[in-house]
């Protein structure tokens, strides 16, 4: 990798942070020092954060205090137990030698917290149970009865005790005993891991339920289904279809208690939190999923939240070891969801600093994408440094406030070096601009779409957004509809019908640019502007339509794009496939995409936004602008080959080209024809900085 060095990762800079995910197994609890000088000289600079990964709940739910020394459970050592990294083996760590380690990190200016997941991993040494196997009533119970070895916040022991409170005393000794900073709330402990569709459906929280609900079971169910997996089926299959708004509502509010109790306990005594979001998905997916709302760990005091990036690494898994084959256009469309994804969430929540989760490779999970696919790694860092929200005084701000980089441990000066040149690159110092246009962020249409997705499967913002950018469309900015004053150039508007009166007006009297309306549209949101496209079938029908139009206007001839498509089943009572786990896309209805083709071309023409020729199957570009008379141009590849795209400049007049992350001498590009051509590197991304005339 090429680009320039020690520009961010090394330096403090405003509004970011640095962190580090790890493994005991990644010090040595042999040397005085744990080999914490040595591993910091590895990274090349000292993180903000480390984060120790403990694996489980069950290291709080069993810690045994610090009166006397013990060795930890193996699940502590290392992830999940695993016996090596490149460096050494799984050592005997105890209770007081973790006490140090976290002492002498905190010494040298380290924040250091203990990540935690909901899973009850295989027993820490041979012959010793699971902290589960004696409480079994607070594991999760899927659709068909089955107990699994996940622990499930919202639910109480046998002698009606919740387990919120039992796990947050035992996380209040564990922050005491250890003198940690906090905890990173990893995968199951702020939003559930198993979907809605798939899980809790135990006879204790079903009770709970149609105690909630007031909703009465058909005289062939049962409200005891225990050892009976087609009872426990039939009565899930039930609740799900037939009463599933009132399902999602029940599962959110138990989540919203559960997480008050804990959150606001911890900070209580002044817990640093880290919250994980939910496997990264967009605000109506993890609440319709999931029953998971964002603003719940926010509002009850978390400090800032964990975003999952791992279009990564699940885009190249193998197809058996994620249960399906997985098409190749599905692996290519991950990092536009992804991205679409975090950019709502940070709307969403939009004073809440959102950590990425830095994949580099993981030796427990037996993935590598520093090593295997190595232009991933960049692209990465570029996309979610360089993707934007503007701030109330007009300003842009990245969607994410720095690196969170898994697993830090066993790697060589080398592999840091390539790391931090990924995200040293892809700081820009200061954001004037980004090309294209604005998607509008609505909290009322959020919450509407929820509701429209569940009854009818509607395209909501981020899958229109996704699927955009996934065409190339330049929408890399995102605004708060009470921001929309400080915003210019084109907006773009999804759903406009699902949004308030005033919101909607507040809209049509936008000066400063286009405005593109694409989705679920009435004749309201239609005045005075021109119609382009409408795709219709038994679904129902999506509508492209714009007004203050420059570039377009009395060019572009409307179409209607009709199908016989329609659903099988009232969609409110699809069942997604794969148990709606996270990997999978939901069943959308059916829309053409001609239509997202023609809203792309749309914003395109009217931002005067650069254009990419030759390979454009492949290569997608985009502009963020860094003064008046220069920018750094961003052209990505979602080819497994070397894409050989041509970037022509539109509406100004190149001067000149320097080619930021290719090597010195580099001789392939061309400037010419008000334009660069360059070779971008297989699922990577490259970055040429321009000046204009």
């Amino acid at each position: 990798m090429y680009g320039t060095e020690n520009k961010f990762i090394g330096k403090v800079t405003h509004g970011f942070q640095k962190s580090a995910w790890i493994e005991l197994i990644g010090f040595d609890n042999a040397a005085p020092d744990f080999a914490v000088p040595q591993w910091l000289d590895t990274l090349g600079f000292t993180p903000d954060m480390v984060s120790l990964l403990m694996t489980t709940e069950a290291f709080a739910l069993s810690h045994r205090g610090m009166e006397e020394e013990y060795v930890l459970p193996r699940y502590a050592r290392s992830y999940s137990g695993h016996p090596f990294n490149d460096e050494r083996g799984i050592q005997p760590w105890t209770n007081f030698q973790l006490r140090e380690l976290v002492k002498l990190l905190k010494s040298l200016g380290i924040r250091v917290i203990m990540s935690v997941f909901e899973l009850d991993i295989n027993p820490p040494e041979e012959g010793e149970p699971l902290w589960s196997d004696a409480h079994p009533e607070v594991r999760v119970v899927d659709k068909s009865g089955e107990n699994y070895q996940f622990l499930i916040g919202t639910k109480r022991f046998g002698d009606g005790t919740p387990f919120a409170e039992v796990l947050l005393e035992r996380m209040l000794a564990v922050y005491r005993d250890y003198g940690i900073d906090g905890f990173q709330m990893g995968d199951g402990t702020v939003c559930r891991r198993f979907s809605l569709q798939d899980a809790d459906f135990s006879d204790q929280n079903v009770s709970d339920f149609l105690q909630f609900s007031s909703i009465v079971l058909p005289d062939d169910m049962q409200n005891n289904t225990d050892g009976d997996a087609d009872a426990a089926f039939k009565r899930a299959r039930y609740i799900y279809t037939k009463h599933r708004e009132k399902w999602i509502e029940f599962n959110t509010v138990r989540w919203r208690e559960y997480l008050e109790y804990v959150i606001r306990g911890l900070k209580a005594e002044g817990v640093f939190i880290m919250a994980h979001s939910e496997n990264a998905k967009n605000p109506v997916d993890a609440m319709f999923r999931y029953g998971c709302d964002y603003r719940t760990a926010v509002e009850s005091g978390a400090d800032a939240t964990m975003f999952e990036e791992v279009s990564t690494s699940v885009s190249v898994l193998g197809n058996y070891e994620i249960d399906y084959r997985m098409e190749d256009t599905r692996r290519r469309f991950l990092h536009y969801e992804f991205t679409a994804d975090l950019m709502a969430a940070k709307a969403y929540i939009p004073n809440q600093p959102i950590i990425i989760q830095a994949l580099v490779r993981d030796t427990n999970e037996d993935w590598d994408i520093l090593h295997t696919i190595p232009g991933m790694l960049p692209r990465m860092a570029y996309t979610y440094m360089n993707s934007y929200i503007y701030k109330p005084d007009g300003s842009l701000e990245p969607v994410t406030a720095g690196p969170h980089i898994c697993l830090a441990d066993a790697l060589t000066p080398a592999d840091w070096r390539e790391i931090r040149l990924a995200w040293d690159n892809a700081y820009t110092e200061k954001a004037v601009d980004v090309g294209g246009a604005t998607l509008i962020w609505s909290d009322a249409r959020n919450a509407a779409e929820v509701t429209a997705f569940t009854r009818r499967r509607i395209w909501y913002t981020s899958k229109w957004h996704a699927e955009l950018l996934a065409l190339g469309c330049p929408v890399r900015k995102i605004a708060r509809i009470e921001n929309l004053d400080v915003v210019k150039g084109p907006i773009l508007v999804t759903n406009p019908a699902l949004m308030p009166a005033s919101e909607r007006e507040a809209v049509f009297n936008y000066k400063n640019g286009a405005v593109i309306y694409l989705g679920e549209a009435d004749d309201y949101d239609l005045r005075g502007g021109d119609f382009f496209a409408r795709a219709v079938n038994g679904w129902g029908e999506a509508k492209l339509s714009a007004r203050n139009t420059v570039a377009t206007r009395g060019t572009i001839e409307s179409r209607v794009y009709e199908s016989d498509d329609k659903p099988d089943v009232p969609p409110i009572e699809i069942i997604d496939e794969n148990d709606a786990s996270w990997e999978f896309a939901l069943k959308f209805m059916p829309v053409d995409l001609r239509i997202a083709q023609m809203a792309s071309d749309l914003v395109k023409k009217e931002s005067n936004h650069p254009l990419v020729f030759m390979h454009d199957g492949e290569a997608r570009v985009w502009e963020v602008m860094t003064s008046e008379k220069t920018s750094r141009i961003f052209v990505e590849n979602d080819g497994f080959a070397y894409a050989l795209p041509f970037t022509k400049i539109v509406g100004r007049t190149l001067k000149s080209v320097n080619y930021v992350t290719k090597m010195r001498g580099y001789h392939r590009g061309f400037f010419g024809d008000n334009g660069f051509g360059l070779r971008v590197s297989p699922r990577g991304c490259e970055i040429v900085e321009v000046e204009y005339e």
